[in-house]
């Protein structure tokens, strides 16, 4: 008999029973069954569609929810809490700054990542200062896959 207590969205422990003796041991997420749910928002189609490509393409992930602004993406977030957020910075209604300030004030531990065209140092720490947990620029989206995984590690990710 086996017993698996998820103790973070990236592990969890497993409990195997033999007779009357017991031994755990610490498995990846992916080993647990667990999935990965990533919230993708930006008010670009295409951009979302890369997105959701290449994230799909990695075992255990999967999109659990799409929005096409900051105000959007506040609104939904409540309802998917997902594992990490991939977020436009340049978005109208509500930009990304905007939005993950919002969504950190209700949830401060959500792991956001802005994606942006142009990631000047200022964007980068301006995004750090309220808690963003990572950045890539459009330009170098083979990053996302990265990124995600040191932020599932509880690590940030700004690459330049």
């Amino acid at each position: 008999m086996a017993v698996v207590l998820q103790i973070s969205s990236q592990s969890c422990i497993v409990l195997a029973s033999k007779g009357r003796k017991f031994s755990h041991y610490l498995r990846r997420n992916e080993a647990c069954g667990f999935v990965t749910n990533i919230f993708v928002v930006d008010d670009n189609q295409l951009m979302r569609q890369q997105a959701l490509r290449l994230l799909e393409q990695q075992d255990s992930w999967q999109v659990s929810g799409e929005a096409v602004n900051g105000k959007d993406a506040v609104s939904k977030y409540r309802d998917l809490l997902p594992d990490v957020t991939v977020m436009d910075f340049e978005m109208p209604e509500m930009n990304g700054l905007d939005a993950a300030r919002a969504i950190l004030k209700e949830h401060p531990s959500a792991a956001i990542l802005m994606l942006s065209v142009h990631l000047p140092g200022q964007l980068a720490v301006e995004a750090r200062k309220i808690g963003i947990k990572g950045a890539c620029p459009k330009s170098e989206m083979w990053c996302l896959p990265d990124a995600i995984r040191a932020l599932l590690r509880g690590e940030t990710y700004f690459p330049h």
